[in-house]
């Protein structure tokens, strides 16, 4: 794995299709999915598929919420199998720039073609299983509505900028008072 933080970096490795003998791929764009990795010990025998969750239907649920609610602001959305810890990312397509990459050419004073990106959710967060579960047992409340833009907001702040900063901060600061009315009572 090579670790590329420079905004530049994207442009430079554009050129570079292998490294040490390995073919590169950026992780943030396409359907990554990363490799399986063996212990010593282990087989591929014992290898066994995971076993789908008891919310797959909730998490599915939820994922069609989202397209709807989000199809202005992102291409897709879908489930991640990238995402250890994280609830949510925003990731680009094959063939389209990333995030760094356009504000690079935006910078050089290049037109850059407005690419919506794509955001994919965590079925194994507890955010999400919570939020899948919220929308099941009450669709269309707002609290659905504002932990939905949260999981959103959430994947741009991973990114590096809120596009809309005055209502996740307002969201935020909703919800924290809320949970503190909670742990104080």
């Amino acid at each position: 794995m090579l670790l590329l933080t420079d905004p530049i970096d994207e442009w430079v490795v554009q050129g570079l299709t292998e490294y040490g003998g390995k073919k590169l791929r950026a992780i943030h764009k396409g359907d990554f999915k990363p490799p399986k990795l063996k212990s010593e010990g282990e087989s591929a025998e014992a290898e066994k598929p995971a076993e789908p969750a008891q919310n797959d239907t909730e998490v599915g649920s939820l994922v069609a919420h989202l397209r709807v609610r989000f199809q202005e602001q992102v291409k897709e959305v879908r489930l991640s199998s990238r995402l250890a810890e994280s609830p949510s990312v925003l990731v680009s397509d094959d063939g389209d720039f990333g995030p760094h990459m356009a504000e690079l050419l935006a910078r050089a004073g290049r037109k850059v073609a407005s690419q919506k990106p794509i955001l994919e959710i965590n079925p194994k967060s507890p955010l999400v299983i919570k939020l899948a579960h919220l929308l099941q047992s009450r669709p269309g409340s707002d609290d659905v509505a504002a932990y939905s833009d949260l999981l959103l907001d959430l994947a741009y702040l991973g990114q590096g900028a809120v596009p809309r900063p005055g209502p996740l901060l307002a969201t935020l600061g909703r919800v924290l008072t809320r949970d503190l009315e909670t742990v104080s009572s």
